[in-house]
């Protein structure tokens, strides 16, 4: 089946939806004299409905990605009675697709409440990624490398183990397992003893990443002054937040390779704890995992690592670029977790250290992939690289032939916002775990093509020497303007990276683009009240929640009324706009306060 963008596919939509805003219009009245029983079905909403997932669904149909036929690990502490493992009914009733990894001593499967919250967000028959069937179950111990023995009153002895997966403390010879999981889900921090666990966990984590592109989703602290190394503060990894914040930021120092004060969360997501925001993340990569199989999105271009031979979408790099590049960096919808409001970059890769690239959005991610891989100039690619895209360069760094710039061309059209990540590994050199690693310096910079000119404006270069990403989010695109983003590396090296793009049309309130702002366009918005939206259905503050705001903004430029003798839909008087607007206002604040 042909990929087409969620937008693409809306627009061929648009006399249909015309129709049906008009009719909107009228039938608002009855909408508030007979919707009693919203205020229940609203109470408390799916968090699909937040990140884009539902209005996903109703582009995609029976075609929307759901993780099916990808395997994910799922790791837990021992809660409740040192148990792990969450309710068999979260997948669809039966033990049959798990495979339970407590190590011999400690394989007590009993039900925890913690899996099963974190287990119903990633996996869950209610998730977005429901059709996951095969699920991985570790204890965090022994997914660590060690057996652990309850001595009672809380106490536990840990013995080495190299049953386990990452196998911590194994020695030189004992590289991390394999697995055919693709994402694993981390909803736990921890500091352990000494930092030389620190350091060899993190560098095993990062070449799990590196060498599998597994994709390690991590939680960080739900508490701001808690500061915790594990998993956070590797450089490969997922870290996740919350949207509303109020979690810890920022990583906690190990050694000299894994320093403090790094950009953490990279992303974040509803949820009112970060355990529960890491499995949306991580249930939102299952779907996109999924999508990323579909050979053509890479152009049928293939690398093999340790585990596998994927197709370029599928590489941990390109994954993680999609999601940050995606993620919205304003979200207004009523429900209190779902808000973020006030991100302002400041951090040196141009993110927010308390929000990241900010909250994870399955619609615009989808969109970048499904936009497909463009190679850079460099590379053979030639023409605009379109709205939605991404890149895999394997072979980066001016050393051994390849190129040491990369460079992507577009035209900007009116009102648009360029926001793209440029996303590399940290390289494990000595996988003893215990010396040796490299991280190249690459920057991401957006340029005036025409004049051949870097901007320098707020978040247009990103040149971090400490991150392993670089990002881009800029609102002074002019129309008409030919841009280059270029991929720039410093020194001479050969490496990998992932890059993508997503450029952020604005709508005027003319949502059906006939030159007037009229009841047509207002029905468009009532049909998208409260809904995860692009600005052709309403969305015309950045925020992708259609609200009182966006109502406001298509208020404020309501056209006259046409000439005597033109057709036309009748249009409200200003008293009756003002009705409109406070009725409407006063209905959103019953069925959502």
């Amino acid at each position: 089946m042909p990929f087409y963008s969620v937008m693409q596919r809306s627009r061929c939509a648009l006399e249909a939806r015309l129709l049906r805003a008009a009719l909107s219009f009228w039938l608002f009245w009855a909408y508030l004299l007979f919707a009693p029983g919203l205020q229940e079905a609203n109470a408390d909403p799916l968090y699909g409905s937040f990140i884009g997932y539902d209005h996903l669904k109703t582009i995609l149909g029976g075609s929307t990605p759901d993780g099916s036929g990808i395997n994910v690990q799922h790791v837990e502490v021992l809660k409740n009675n040192l148990y792990y493992v969450p309710n068999p009914v979260l997948y669809n009733g039966t033990h049959t697709n798990v495979t339970l990894n407590a190590g011999v001593t400690q394989g007590n499967s009993g039900i925890s409440t913690h899996a099963n919250g974190t287990g119903k967000d990633f996996y869950g028959n209610n998730s977005i990624a429901s059709g996951v069937s095969a699920i991985d179950g570790y204890e965090v111990f022994h997914w660590l490398g060690y057996d652990v023995v309850h001595q009672g009153d809380g106490q536990f002895s840990q013995t080495p183990d190299a049953s386990g997966f990452l196998n911590v403390l194994q020695g030189a010879g004992a590289l991390p397992d394999t697995s055919s999981a693709r994402v694993a889900n981390h909803s736990w921090v921890a500091n352990f003893s000494s930092t030389t666990i620190h350091a060899e966990l993190l560098r095993r984590l990062d070449y799990v990443v590196e060498s599998d592109d597994f994709l390690q989703i991590v939680g960080i602290p739900n508490s701001p002054t808690t500061a915790r190394a594990i998993l956070a503060s590797g450089y490969n990894d997922i870290a996740v937040g919350r949207t509303i914040a109020n979690h810890a930021e920022l990583t906690a120092g190990v050694d000299s390779v894994y320093t403090a004060g790094r950009e953490s969360p990279s992303l974040v997501a509803p949820g009112a704890t970060t355990s529960r925001a890491t499995a949306m993340v991580s249930s939102a990569a299952t779907v996109l995992m999924e999508t990323a199989q579909e050979g053509s999105l890479s152009n049928f271009n293939q690398i093999t690592n340790r585990t596998r031979t994927i197709y370029h979408a599928e590489t941990s790099e390109v994954m993680r670029a999609a999601l940050m590049a995606g993620a919205d960096r304003a979200v207004n919808f009523t429900d209190p977790n779902a808000q973020l409001t006030g991100y302002a970059i400041d951090t040196s890769n141009n993110l927010d250290s308390n929000y990241g690239a900010g909250q994870v959005s399955v619609l615009h991610s989808y969109n970048i992939l499904a936009g497909g891989e463009h190679d850079s100039t460099e590379d053979g690619g030639s023409g605009d690289i379109g709205f939605y895209g991404f890149d895999y360069d394997p072979s980066f760094g001016g050393s051994g032939g390849s190129n040491s710039t990369g460079t992507y061309g577009f035209t900007a059209g009116v009102d648009q916002i360029l926001k793209a990540s440029l996303v590399w590994n940290l390289d494990i050199v000595d996988v003893t775990f215990t010396g040796a690693t490299t991280l190249h310096n690459l920057d991401l910079e957006l340029w005036d093509a025409t004049s051949n000119q870097k901007i320098v404006g707020l978040g247009a270069t990103s040149d971090s020497t400490t991150e392993s990403t670089e990002n881009i989010f800029y609102d002074g695109l002019v129309a008409g303007t030919d841009y280059e983003m270029r991929v720039v590396g410093a020194g001479e090296f050969q490496w990998d990276y992932g890059i993508a793009w997503h450029v952020v049309p604005t709508m005027a309130p003319d949502l059906t683009l006939d030159g007037r702002v009229d009841s047509v366009d207002l029905g468009v918005m009532l049909e998208n009240w409260q809904l995860y939206s692009l600005p052709s259905d309403g969305e015309l503050d950045g925020a992708p929640a259609v609200d009182a705001i966006d109502l406001g903004i298509l208020l404020a430029a309501w056209s006259p009324p046409l000439e005597e003798g033109l057709a036309a839909v009748p249009e409200p008087s200003s008293d009756g706009i003002v009705l409109i607007a406070t009725l409407f206002l006063a209905m959103n604040r019953r069925l959502y306060a």
